[in-house]
């Protein structure tokens, strides 16, 4: 459940969406597996929860974060300080993700042995589609594709890129280690865990904490092989973030200040809000 929320979390772009962000990962559950009544209605629950958790207590904090970012990025951040931010980003995705995951083990063990086969095999039936995107298009076209997105996200927090500076990006790019097919497998990999905890050891003491050890930290079940590719690209991620941060003109950097301040705007008011959600719910 939490992690349906955070990916919603991460394109909120209005009051209203976030608002609605359990009823949306309610129906996305829903459409998973059949539940009866009493499931519903506690399902609804946890998700109005732990949303309402969110809302006060981590919001906020990603206001903070995002405040104190913007401030420093009015000059270059440096390596040091983009991997700092990362770390500090997967911390919070972490705690929110820990936070959830009680709810959702025993949301879980409330299944009935057919309804563990039809979440899993609804959860798995975009596996084809994944693994024809990114396993089976040729290296060129997941080049092409890797760029086209890097640089419109780029765009998006700086505004229009210099040619020297998309061309950096492309430079940086090409030298990744190949590593879409394995998040394929990794991903499918992780899902077969989680099924088998599911199946054998819903019933047993430490389940909940197998579930929160699963889903807080999914790149322990990840291939070796990934792995290490991830680790080796992940660095050099930050080292082409860093390189381009420097490259910034003040009209991009002003912008990006800007994108940072209205995010952390965003959320302050968003958990502002809290008191208003909670009386429209009671009329």
């Amino acid at each position: 459940m939490a992690a349906v929320l955070c990916l919603l979390a991460a394109g909120c772009g209005t009051q209203l969406l976030y608002n609605r962000l359990d009823t949306l990962a309610y129906f996305y559950l829903a459409t998973q597996v059949s539940l009866q009544p009493t499931q519903s209605a506690s399902l609804k629950s946890a998700l109005r929860d732990y949303l309402d958790w969110h809302r006060s207590t981590e919001l906020p904090r990603y206001a903070v974060f995002i405040e104190t970012l913007a401030a420093e990025a009015a000059a270059p951040l440096g390596a040091a300080r983009i991997n700092a931010a990362r770390l500090e980003i997967e911390s919070l995705w972490r705690g929110s993700v820990a936070r959830g995951a009680p709810a959702a083990a025993s949301w879980f063990a409330g299944l009935d042995p057919e309804q563990v086969d039809e979440l899993f095999a609804s959860l798995g039936e975009d596996d084809a589609d994944l693994r024809d995107k990114y396993c089976n298009a040729s290296e060129a076209d997941r080049d092409r594709d890797r760029l086209k997105s890097f640089v419109a996200a780029a765009e998006d927090w700086v505004g229009r890129l210099s040619p020297a500076q998309r061309g950096l990006i492309a430079d940086r790019l090409v030298a990744l280690v190949p590593s879409s097919c394995g998040w394929v497998e990794s991903r499918q990999l992780v899902r077969a865990t989680l099924r088998e905890t599911v199946v054998r050891r819903r019933r047993e003491p430490g389940f909940t904490a197998e579930v929160t050890a699963l889903l807080t930290r999914p790149e322990d079940r990840w291939q070796h092989v990934y792995r290490a590719a991830f680790d080796r690209n992940r660095v050099a991620i930050v080292g082409l973030l860093t390189e381009l941060d420097e490259s910034l003109t003040a009209k991009q950097r002003a912008r990006m200040v800007s994108r940072l301040l209205g995010f952390a705007d965003d959320f302050r008011k968003l958990s502002a809000s809290r008191a208003q959600v909670a009386q429209a719910a009671t009329r």
